[in-house]
């Protein structure tokens, strides 16, 4: 799910930044400080990579609450989530 997410946030972002290019720019221009999108680039890409992230580490956490591995890889990806936000 999180690629055709981000799919979608980086196409819509781009359509509603005039001029921007796939080829010529990189997508971290679309979330800069002074971009047209600044202030919805991250509500259409980061918000909802942190969601999908932190419901995985949550998934892995209740399926392997056994193992103190898993549940340990579990609480890293949450807090990786919680890092997009």
């Amino acid at each position: 799910m999180a690629p055709i997410c981000l799919l979608v946030g980086v196409s819509l972002a781009a359509s509603l930044y005039p001029g921007y290019s796939h080829y010529h720019q990189a997508m971290s221009e679309l979330g800069a400080v002074g971009s047209p999108v600044h202030a919805l680039s991250p509500l259409l890409n980061n918000y909802p990579l942190a969601a999908l992230l932190m419901l995985f580490g949550y998934g892995i956490i209740k399926t392997f609450a056994d193992s103190k591995a898993a549940v340990l890889s579990g609480l890293l990806v949450v807090v990786h989530g919680l890092f997009f936000l």
